[in-house]
């Protein structure tokens, strides 16, 4: 008998849910809003957000590279780092560090109330360098995450579903030039 009152019980939960979800207004940078990517000649955005989880060493040297690398990698779950390269590293120019940066360091670019379940597979790491330190920046597309790494420190991982497109885009141009 209480196999009748399930599937009941369980519309009744999905329609709150969709309710709830049509009565907020739509966040910057969410799904349902366009997402506008500041020009690289402009100062990095707002990192309020970002900046509570990332520490902040990390983020000096993302915001103050020395050099920016851009390497292919393929996931290598055994490896303590989770990935193997598969391509030489290649350098960006300083307009594509600072348009990479206008795409990272701003907090309407990540939906960082919500943890995704997926499984990490980056294709891609870019290499922040600055005076002998190393941040590690793992793009998986088919998560549409970043996992930021530095040393031994407990990896962030972001969601950047508002910029997936405009990132890819940048890993292509970037390739090609």
């Amino acid at each position: 008998m209480l196999s009748n009152f399930v599937p009941l019980i369980l519309s009744v939960f999905v329609l709150a849910f969709f309710q709830a979800c049509d009565s907020q207004p739509a966040k910057p940078g969410s799904a349902t809003t366009p997402t506008t990517i500041q020009p690289a000649s402009e100062t990095v955005a707002v990192i309020d957000r970002i900046s509570k989880r990332i520490k902040p060493e990390v983020l000096e040297i993302l915001k103050n590279p020395n050099e920016v690398y851009i390497m292919a990698v393929v996931p290598d779950y055994q490896s303590k780092i989770g990935y193997k390269e598969t391509g030489p590293s290649k350098p960006l120019t300083a307009t594509q560090i600072k348009e990479l940066q206008a795409l990272l360091l701003d907090d309407s670019h990540y939906i960082l109330d919500m943890t995704k379940s997926c499984v990490f597979a980056p294709t891609t790491v870019f290499i922040f360098a600055n005076n002998g330190e190393e941040v590690r920046v793992l793009s998986s597309p088919s998560c549409k995450q970043l996992k930021i790494m530095y040393k031994d420190q407990k990896s962030v991982y972001l969601d950047n579903d508002p910029i997936h497109d405009q990132l890819e885009s940048f890993k292509e141009t970037t390739k090609k030039s």
